[in-house]
Parts: C-alpha cells; sequence; structure tokens
C-alpha cells in the first residue's frame, strides 16, 4: 500500500515535481474551494451536471465552466443558481478580520438564543400540543449537547488551580464586541426585533 496523504495539497509538496510547479498547482486548489464545493453539493443532491443545467436552464458546458473556475470568476448569480436548484438559501456576510474569538462564540451564542426563541414562538398554536412536546425535546437535546461542546475544550485547559465547572459561579455574558445590547438581547433574554 502506497503512502497516504491527508489532503491533494500534501501529496502535491511531497511529490518529485520542482517546485514552481508544486507552488502553482496548490495556489489552483486554493482558488477554487467555492467552485470545488458547489461540485460536492451538486454531488451530494444526486444530480449530474445535464440535470444541473436543465434545472438552472443553461447548457451542461456552463455548469462545467462553473464547477472548473477560479472562485473569482463565479459570479452570486452563479451561486443563487445553484441554491435555488438544491432547495439551499444563500447567505453571505462580512465581519472585521480583528474580531476577536470571544466575540465570535458571543455572537452565535446570541444568534442561536435568537433562534431558540423563534422555536418557542412556534408553541403559541394552542390546538397542537404536539408542537410544544417537539420543541421542549429538542431544548433538551440541546441543553444537553451545548454542555458538552462548551465541557470538552474546558477540559482540555491547563490551568493551575482550575476548579470544575459545577465550581464557577453564573456569570452575565456581554453582548459581542461593536453589536449595542439592545440589538441582541433585551434583560429577559428574549430577541427585540428592529
Amino acid at each position: 500500500m502506497g503512502k497516504q496523504y491527508n489532503s491533494i495539497r500534501a501529496m502535491i509538496k511531497d511529490s518529485d515535481a520542482d517546485a514552481e510547479f508544486k507552488d502553482k498547482a496548490v495556489k489552483e486548489i486554493e482558488n477554487k474551494q467555492v467552485s470545488k464545493f458547489l461540485v460536492v453539493l451538486r454531488c451530494k443532491h444526486g444530480l449530474t451536471q445535464k440535470q444541473m443545467a436543465e434545472k438552472i436552464g443553461c447548457t451542461q458546458s456552463r455548469i462545467s465552466k462553473i464547477e472548473s473556475s477560479l472562485d473569482t470568476e463565479l459570479s452570486i448569480k452563479d451561486l443563487m443558481d445553484y441554491g435555488k436548484v438544491l432547495d439551499l438559501k444563500l447567505e453571505v456576510g462580512y465581519r472585521k478580520p480583528s474580531i476577536k474569538i470571544v466575540d465570535l462564540i458571543k455572537y452565535h451564542a446570541f444568534k442561536m438564543n435568537h433562534y431558540l426563541n423563534q422555536l418557542v414562538a412556534l408553541t403559541k398554536d394552542k390546538e397542537d400540543k404536539s408542537i410544544e412536546a417537539g420543541v421542549e425535546k429538542f431544548f433538551k437535546e440541546v441543553l444537553f449537547n451545548v454542555n458538552a461542546l462548551v465541557l470538552k475544550p474546558y477540559s482540555n485547559l491547563t490551568l493551575p488551580g482550575k476548579g470544575t465547572v459545577h465550581d464557577k459561579k453564573m456569570i452575565h455574558i456581554s453582548s459581542p464586541m461593536d453589536v449595542p445590547d439592545d440589538k441582541m438581547c433585551n434583560p429577559k433574554g428574549t430577541t427585540k426585533t428592529p
């Protein structure tokens, strides 16, 4: 059995090819991340390039070109077309490169709070108690899984005198940097709408 690699980049870097070819090949791969992701999405949905083209309303050669394009050659329309056919919503965003990891975590925690409140709002239909039971079951899963997700990295901390999680008191979590508190949650924890 030959040598195994974790990525094509690693295989290229380990090859006998000259350095210029290696650099060019790695750059080519790095500049096609989005287009290759589109191939993966299409394949996961069990569609051929021809089927994808028919659903979008273009030629199969157009799909081939999209899937072999450099990321800089792709248009938002290309991404939206794939999303529409695959029943996926395209989300594009910006964030400051200087944003701190802790603020990213806070942002996602507050977004999770927002979505959980949306789930609770679904239970307001008094005629269908199965919705409320389903949401309650999901909340139990969330409580278990989020605790596990937080405790695992915490257990890897090797700080002297670190107590167990149970030794810690509840603390207030401030909203992420550059986001006013009134844009995230009110003091009762319910999400405010603009």
